[in-house]
């Protein structure tokens, strides 16, 4: 089948930037299991005019982490190694050369040196993947938390999920989920989608 994940990440100004990649997936059984591999075959970076030069960079990058992985019988995904924390250190001095290099007025190539870092983490963006996106275990959900935040004001960390399926037993075909987190006053939303179909 044909995999496709979408990250959305609203961005400080009320702009969002949008990275979509699609996967040629093939499922197969496993010992008591599955295995889950796949291959990149698109992606499409959405972002802002400043910053299409990061965009570009971003459209580019060669994900090497993804695939394989594992399902249990019941369809979850089994976690993995925890991999090592991405460095975006070259990324960010990529992008910050060529935005300096790059025919723009002053004013213009500031603001957009301001807000790389801001679009990396937002294009990287994206917790693990849900362990039940192939065979979800309910159609809608929601869940709340509080965190405490240095000098004891309170944060707020919600996660919804949304599922398109022809039933129980079926792989999904669209699965949504939106983490808002709501600190100091100001709120940050990411929404990823994944849609599965045939190849």
């Amino acid at each position: 089948m044909v995999l496709t994940r979408t990250v959305w990440r609203g961005l400080h100004d009320g702009k969002a930037i949008e990275v979509t990649r699609s996967y040629a997936v093939t499922i197969r059984a496993d010992g008591d299991g599955y295995l889950v591999d796949g291959r990149l075959i698109d992606t499409a970076v959405d972002a802002p005019a400043a910053v299409a030069v990061l965009a570009e960079l971003e459209r580019k990058r060669v994900e090497t982490d993804v695939f394989p992985f594992r399902l249990d019988r019941a369809g979850r995904i089994v976690p993995g190694p925890t991999p090592a924390p991405a460095d975006h250190r070259p990324t960010a001095r990529a992008a910050a050369g060529l935005v300096g290099a790059a025919p723009l007025p002053a004013q213009v190539r500031q603001q957009t040196r301001a807000v790389l870092d801001e679009v990396i983490g937002a294009a990287r963006t994206g917790t693990a993947w849900p362990a039940d996106l192939f065979n979800p275990v309910a159609a809608r959900g929601e869940q709340t938390r509080e965190v405490q935040l240095p000098g004891g004001a309170m944060g707020r960390i919600a996660v919804s999920i949304s599922v398109d399926r022809h039933g129980a037993g079926h792989v999904p075909r669209s699965f949504e989920r939106t983490v808002t987190i709501s600190l100091g006053g100001t709120d940050s939303t990411t929404r990823e989608t994944w849609t599965m179909g045939p190849r």
